[in-house]
């Protein structure tokens, strides 16, 4: 059984109650995000690899594909696409969801 890395949190700061959170998201093989507070930006994989993560988060790889189920998208969404469709708001939909998860 192997899975995937989907994202990671980081906090930045000296203790859990004061400090910084953002968090990478990968959008496809060799292609990674970081969402920090409004800005996202477009990351090489070594950036994430190093981070100093406060949460991983996995998914199962389906063995008969080569892409885990949640990077599978279509091939017109592109992530600077603002559209409602588009991969980038479902990325930062999913960001928004895991922040104030975080924070409870």
């Amino acid at each position: 059984m192997k899975y995937d890395l989907n994202a990671i949190i980081v906090h930045y700061g000296p203790s859990i109650s004061s400090g910084h959170y953002y968090i990478f998201i990968r959008y496809a093989l060799n292609e990674s995000y970081k969402f920090d507070d409004e800005k996202v930006a477009f990351v090489q994989e070594d950036v994430v690899l190093v981070a100093e993560a406060y949460i991983m988060f996995y998914s199962k790889r389906d063995e008969s594909s080569l892409k885990p189920e949640l990077n599978k998208i279509d091939d017109n969404d592109s992530p600077v696409n603002s559209s409602s469709n588009s991969i980038y708001s479902r990325i930062h939909v999913q960001y928004i969801v895991v922040e104030l998860s975080v924070l409870i």
